[in-house]
C-alpha cells in the first residue's frame, strides 16, 4: 500500500474564523494515498461538501480576470519546498475574492510530476465536480 501524502488544500479568505492578527485561519490540507479517501491534518475524513468546494475552486473560470492559475514544479533537491523525495508539481488556483485551492502531483521526473498533477486534477474534477462548475 502506498504511503499517504499531501495531495492538496483549500483556503477561503472570505470566511472566518479570523485570528488575532486579522488573518483567516480557515485552511484545510488534504492527504490521500489513492484519491479515494481524503484526510485532513488530524487524520479525519474530509466531508464531501468540502471536497466539492475544493474541486469547484480548482476549476478554471470562464471569466477573465477572476482567477490566476499557476503550476509550480520543484525537484527533490529543494527540500522543504513541497516534498522531500520526488519531483512535485503544485497546481494553484487563486481567485480575486480570496479563495485559494491547490492540488499536487508527484513523480520521478519533472514531466511525471506534471502529468500526475494533471491526472489528479482530472480525477478530482470528475468525482467532485461532474457538472464542471467554477466559482
Amino acid at each position: 500500500m502506498e504511503m499517504i501524502k499531501k495531495i492538496g488544500g483549500f483556503l477561503d479568505t472570505t470566511i472566518g474564523p479570523i485570528d488575532n492578527l486579522g488573518k483567516n485561519v480557515n485552511k484545510v490540507t488534504f492527504f490521500s494515498n489513492d484519491l479515494d479517501e481524503f484526510l485532513d491534518e488530524n487524520g479525519n475524513k474530509v466531508e464531501e461538501k468540502m471536497l466539492t468546494s475544493w474541486a469547484c475552486s480548482l476549476n478554471p473560470s470562464k471569466h477573465a480576470g477572476l482567477q490566476k492559475i499557476k503550476y509550480f514544479i520543484t525537484s527533490p533537491n529543494e527540500k522543504g519546498v513541497l516534498c522531500d523525495e520526488k519531483w512535485c508539481c503544485l497546481y494553484r488556483s487563486e481567485w480575486a475574492h480570496g479563495t485559494v485551492a491547490i492540488i499536487m502531483g508527484y513523480g520521478n521526473t519533472e514531466i511525471d510530476a506534471l502529468q500526475n498533477c494533471k491526472g489528479n486534477l482530472a480525477l478530482v474534477q470528475a468525482r467532485f465536480n461532474p457538472n464542471n462548475i467554477s466559482l
